[in-house]
């Protein structure tokens, strides 16, 4: 049974941060294939949320590669799978805020 996934005000802000940034450089279709990806990565996290390693320093906070520059951060917890944040891979792990 898949647990209820819900998006902290960070995760949104983050997404909405990130096709803002795709929509200046890149066609539609590029962030058209990012959402679907997005969308059917978290389903995959609902149904099995421990299938993606810890973040290395934050034991309780898994890391999703969704595309090869984008990694989304989350958190399960007993009922539920709260996503954090989405950030550019490139960035130091340091600077995540969430």
């Amino acid at each position: 049974m898949a647990l209820k996934v819900i998006w902290s005000p960070q995760a949104e802000k983050s997404l909405d941060s990130l096709v803002g940034f795709l929509e200046d450089k890149w066609p539609a279709k590029v962030i058209t294939t990012l959402l679907v990806e997005v969308d059917t990565t978290v389903t995959a996290i609902a149904k099995q949320p421990l299938m993606y390693p810890y973040l290395s320093d934050k034991k309780q906070i898994h890391k999703c590669v969704i595309k090869s520059k984008t990694l989304l951060l989350y958190k399960v917890l007993p009922n539920h799978i709260e996503l954090l944040l989405f950030v550019d891979s490139r960035q130091n792990p340091a600077k995540y805020k969430f």
